[in-house]
């Protein structure tokens, strides 16, 4: 298309205006002037009616352009989002039970920040201090934790027992030989590009104030002893 607006659009300007020449100076009605002004008033819309059809053409192109990343964007999205699906069914099936609510995830704080107070588990979990007290309770009836007195005034701290931590420990190794499994299929350099592209559609989405934490709601007089 763009040749033929292009040499071809030459050619038949030309032809058009060699055309017009021999009708309009053949005619014995117009005078030689009239002719010529005549073929320079239509070469001229001709150039414009060209040009007019450029800018569509160039417009059109770029809409098809646009439309063809923002449907790769739509696929690759897709994509992501099936393979998350994926991943967290691998997870319920094969994983530790109830590894990121409930016990599953205070064993799983409690592992890295054995004896934790109230306020730092609220905050590692994301949970309200009502909902994370039903939990500790639990846990504690289960012998997985103890609740201990702190300094600090209105709060507690969770520790560990040795049944706790085996059965963390467990959840644990349950978790990793899941993600080994997931992943299994890629090499560790795939796995370490995933990670920097992963990171860096994270880095984005913050940078555009999307970051999916949730607040805890605040409960009045929570003291679990």
């Amino acid at each position: 298309m763009s040749d033929w607006l292009g040499s071809r659009g030459r050619f038949f300007r030309f032809f058009l205006a060699s055309s017009m020449a021999y009708l309009f100076i053949d005619n014995e009605d117009i005078s030689n002037n009239q002719a010529i002004l005549l073929i320079n008033e239509y070469t001229r819309i001709i150039e414009y009616s060209i040009l007019a059809s450029r800018i569509v053409m160039l417009a059109c192109n770029d809409l098809r352009g646009k439309e063809s990343r923002m449907n790769e964007s739509t696929k690759t999205l897709a994509q992501l989002k099936k393979a998350s699906k994926l991943v967290r069914l691998a997870f319920r099936k094969n994983g530790p039970k109830s590894f990121k609510r409930g016990q599953g995830a205070l064993l799983n704080a409690l592992v890295e920040n054995d004896g934790a107070t109230q306020r730092e588990l609220v905050r590692i979990l994301g949970l309200n201090r009502g909902d994370l007290k039903d939990v500790v309770k639990k846990a504690a009836r289960n012998g997985y934790v103890t609740i201990e007195n702190t300094d600090e005034k209105r709060t507690y701290a969770v520790k560990l027992t040795d049944e706790g931590r085996t059965v963390a420990e467990k959840r644990v190794l349950a978790n990793d030989r899941t993600a080994d499994d997931i992943l299994s299929c890629l090499t560790d350099d795939e796995i370490a590009q995933l990670n920097v592209l992963t990171e860096k559609i994270i880095l984005s989405m913050k940078d555009k104030g999307v970051n999916g934490k949730k607040k805890g709601r605040k409960a009045r007089g929570c003291r679990c002893r």
